[in-house]
């Protein structure tokens, strides 16, 4: 599960370089600079709490204890701090939830087209077959 989140952030972040490149040549459409530094905020706000979450499965003091919501919470310096508490900024950006949104999308488009490559190639092998 945490790979597949390292993998959604990989993907968003290579998003981000493209539209990056595209604000930086000046391209038609291409986003404002102040939208660019947003996005680069939100990149790296997402790897924080990847890492963190990374952080929590490793402590070696992690305790099994019904925690705020139900999960595992960690004594450290006499503070209990459940994994669902954190110190960094929340991402409940709209402009976030959008860019998942465009993330899923561009997602579903490589899978129709590789599904429709798919077919190709099995038709191909049709083809080929035959014509031994």
């Amino acid at each position: 599960e945490l790979k597949d989140v390292q993998q959604k952030a990989q993907q968003l972040e290579q998003y981000f370089h493209q539209d990056k490149s595209k604000a930086d040549k000046g391209k038609k459409g291409s986003l404002e600079a102040d939208e660019v530094d947003h996005r680069r905020e939100i990149v790296d706000l997402v790897f924080q709490h990847i890492e963190e979450v990374e952080q929590l499965e490793k402590k070696p003091y992690v305790r099994k204890e019904a925690g705020r919501y139900g999960g595992m919470s960690m004594k450290r310096g006499g503070i209990k701090r459940s994994a669902m508490e954190t110190d960094l900024k929340q991402i409940d950006d709209p402009e976030v939830s959008s860019g998942l949104m465009e993330l899923k999308q561009r997602d579903q488009e490589i899978d129709d087209q590789l599904d429709l490559i798919s077919k190709g190639v099995a038709r191909l092998k049709g083809i080929a077959i035959d014509i031994k």
